[in-house]
């Protein structure tokens, strides 16, 4: 029997790539090992998945500092903001901006 057919963007839908069924038994193998206790290989983790965790955790200590800075600023421990005397932006170049922002932001949404 032939290979796995190669179709534009993958595998067809009717076979799985050649390296499938080794790849699950490894993995069902290394999972049974873990279960019973009994010391194995390990196989480290993707880089994909430990990026996208790094990304989350970074997204999520961030999130955490905006947090403690606005409880602070409002809780009176800052001075008053804007200090007095400083100037107001202009609406108009402002509102031109922030429209210019959300356009682009749609259009890569769209991409």
């Amino acid at each position: 029997m032939a290979g796995p057919k190669q179709v534009r963007g993958g595998f067809d839908s009717h076979t799985l790539p050649p390296q499938k069924g080794k790849q699950v038994a490894h993995q069902t193998e290394q999972a049974s090992a873990i279960q019973s206790g009994k010391p194995g290989k390990m196989e480290s983790m993707p880089m994909e998945i430990l990026g996208m965790y790094i990304f989350i955790l970074s997204e999520l200590i961030l999130f955490i500092t905006l947090l403690v800075i606005l409880f602070w600023l409002r809780s009176g421990h800052a001075m008053d903001w804007p200090p007095p005397g400083q100037p107001r932006l202009p609406l108009g170049i402002t509102g031109v901006n922030t429209l210019f922002l959300l356009f682009s932001g749609y259009s890569m949404f769209r991409a």
